[in-house]
């Protein structure tokens, strides 16, 4: 067990840990949050009362170090340090005990639903994710970009002709580097297959982003999805929902994919519908991504738990066979081809479009 001592609460915050939350009044004697589980990775996050709009939290690892929050007057944010000194941070933390001002991680649930939220999760991802090298831990908030879209918008300005960039180069510790997926690049599409690559993306899911840069692991694919969805559900981050649903839809619009990763992801995807609060979904829940998926995707029928989540949850939402819908073109259904004429660009017209921002 472990634990993350508070030095100071002076202002009025939402307090999570994990998926549990609570609320703490200014400057009431609140000093942490003891026997919090070894490993493999926890968030604690915040939400002020005199700010509904931001969102912020750190990510951590107890076994990469001892951990505390204090907060800077000056940046109006709780920061997450690290303590170099054991023994100075064991007397802290026994003091604080002693006085009884923590409280303890709640007990967990007949699930263990966080080991099923971040079974795939691993700090030194987080770590590459968010670039932040001088820290063990890693910010993230609802402000945060992703890289495609940084690219997205550089790329955009460009054409119009633009000279002002879309993103600072050297601010890339406030920038989410999810695995960008291009479902219509010439990485994509092959020359030659262009319509076979274009409406099955097998190719792509397991020669380019498998094989190449997830080195044939499904596992590390998996913590990924399960990443942005965390980020998404707990900061409210528009950039990790995207990343998310086109991680889900590159897996459900191929019709080769390793039955082990496709059986987990069903486990996965149950999890985290279950967990998500349904007050989230009109923002975080794209419906005709979920419809395709579950009813006219060449995944459909391996995804039981996840539909019956779905159905049980958010009837609303899903029950509607689209069989019209080629789920093709992620992330926003932008043009990804490096030329606009380029002559193996397919002619057939479709996306996936994200109608509700955050």
């Amino acid at each position: 067990m472990t634990s993350v001592p508070f030095t100071s609460l002076p202002i009025g915050t939402t307090i999570g840990i994990d998926q549990y939350s609570f609320d703490v009044k200014a400057d009431h004697p609140f000093q942490g949050i003891k026997g919090i589980p070894i490993g493999p990775v926890h968030v604690i996050h915040f939400q002020h009362a005199d700010n509904c709009s931001m969102r912020y939290g750190y990510w951590f690892d107890g076994r990469m170090g001892n951990f505390y929050i204090h907060y800077d007057a000056n940046d109006g944010l709780y920061k997450m340090v690290e303590e170099l000194d054991h023994a100075k941070f064991e007397n802290i933390v026994h003091d604080f005990k002693e006085r009884q001002m923590m409280v303890s991680y709640p007990k967990l649930d007949e699930d263990d639903t966080w080991h099923n939220l971040t079974e795939f999760v691993q700090m030194d991802k987080i770590r590459c994710i968010v670039r932040q090298d001088e820290n063990q831990f890693s910010y993230v908030d609802s402000s945060m970009t992703t890289l495609q879209e940084n690219e997205l918008l550089e790329s955009s300005l460009l054409k119009a002709g633009s000279k002002i960039k879309g993103g600072d180069e050297d601010d890339s510790a406030h920038c989410l580097n999810y695995t960008v997926t291009k479902f219509k690049s010439r990485e994509a599409i092959r020359p030659g297959h262009e319509m076979e690559d274009f409406l099955d993306k097998s190719h792509y899911l397991n020669a380019v982003i498998l094989r190449g840069i997830f080195q044939n692991s499904f596992k590390s694919y998996l913590g990924e999805l399960q990443f942005a969805f965390l980020n998404a559900m707990f900061f409210g981050n528009y950039g990790s929902s995207l990343q998310w649903h086109a991680m889900v839809e590159l897996v459900c619009s191929s019709t080769s994919v390793p039955k082990r990763m496709l059986s987990k992801l069903d486990e996965i995807l149950y999890f985290q519908i279950k967990t998500l609060p349904e007050q989230y979904s009109d923002v975080l829940m794209n419906e005709r991504v979920w419809n395709t998926c579950l009813y006219s995707s060449f995944q459909k029928n391996f995804l039981p738990l996840t539909k019956e989540v779905m159905e049980t949850k958010y009837p609303e939402l899903v029950g509607k066979d689209n069989e019209d819908d080629v789920i093709v073109n992620g992330f926003t259904g932008e043009d990804n081809y490096e030329e606009d004429n380029d002559e193996y660009k397919p002619t057939v017209a479709g996306g996936v479009y994200y109608q509700k921002s955050l």
